[in-house]
């Protein structure tokens, strides 16, 4: 613990801290921040008011993160509700659209929904290995290969935009991505191609992410785990008509970017704080404390 004199602010103390102490891993490998390093480390001390104005200042920015990544929180709770009462229950988000779609379902197919296999509706395809020596910094596409992030860029791709991919292997196997740009699939990666015409993508999409638990439960293995294909050609898939699983993917696209805009708000705050921690913890930048009014 830290126990800051009265020349030192708290405030101001915990984000000099935490904007400039890095942790240094000891023999154990874990992360850790002992006594003597913070002992030894050298802190740039304005006056005390000014130290309050620059913590006040950065506490502005750290409440706003924090409001909006509850909002994101909440936002995704929404989306995992909406998900489970449309998709699994077989409801509609609007009850006029719903009413619609279920008229040209009563048309079309009866109105009933429908369970397939996933094999039914689209072509499993496993990835090919891509070389280290093809991965380049400034490659125009993105590479997957079994993680839930790309493992780089190269300069060729082998998908097409709209695809879906599930994690073949590794600890995030049946981890389920929807690529909206063209990009390559590794030799650990799924993606699911040929499509069939009365399958809505973002339908699909949506379906398979909010049975992920699912998905990945289809792991084999301790060493590296990794989903069998035959096992993803086999899962489940209900389908409703096409209307109604575009009508459904709508809904539940424009819960997802509402989340992703948020997150893009995040993204951008720390970014200004960032920069702003930079200006006035290093003194580019001052604040003028304000000095209490003499009576006459």
């Amino acid at each position: 613990m830290l126990f800051p004199n009265e020349n030192v602010d708290p405030d101001y103390l915990a984000e000099y801290i935490n904007d400039k102490i890095e942790f240094h891993v000891e023999s154990s490998g874990i992360p850790q921040l002992t006594g003597q390093q913070c002992a030894g480390y050298k802190i740039l001390l304005p006056s005390i008011p000014e130290q309050r104005l620059i913590a006040s200042a950065l506490t502005s920015w750290n409440t706003a993160i924090q409001k909006t990544e509850q909002l994101i929180a909440a936002k995704e709770r929404h989306y995992s509700h909406e998900l489970s009462r449309l998709i699994s229950r077989g409801q509609h988000p609007h009850a006029h659209v719903g009413t619609f779609a279920e008229e040209v379902s009563a048309r079309n197919r009866g109105g009933k929904w429908r369970t397939v296999s996933l094999s039914d509706v689209t072509t499993v395809w496993k990835g090919q290995q891509l070389n280290k020596d093809a991965m380049v910094e400034d490659g125009a596409y993105y590479a997957l290969n079994g993680g839930i992030k790309p493992s780089g860029r190269t300069t060729a791709w082998n998908c097409e935009t709209d695809t879906i991919t599930v994690s073949e292997g590794g600890n995030s196997c049946g981890f389920v991505s929807y690529n909206r740009e063209r990009f390559w699939c590794g030799g650990h990666c799924y993606a699911l191609t040929k499509l069939a015409k009365d399958v809505d993508a973002h339908y699909l999409f949506h379906y398979l992410k909010g049975k992920q638990a699912r998905v990945m439960a289809l792991r084999v293995g301790s060493g590296l785990p990794n989903i069998q294909k035959s096992d993803l050609e086999a899962f489940p898939v209900v389908l409703p008509d096409l209307v109604t699983q575009t009508a459904i993917a709508r809904y539940l696209n424009a819960l997802r970017e509402e989340i992703d805009l948020l997150g893009q708000s995040v993204v951008a705050l720390k970014t200004q704080k960032r920069g702003l921690m930079q200006k006035l913890l290093t003194g580019q930048w001052r604040l003028p404390a304000q000095e209490k009014a003499v009576s006459a």
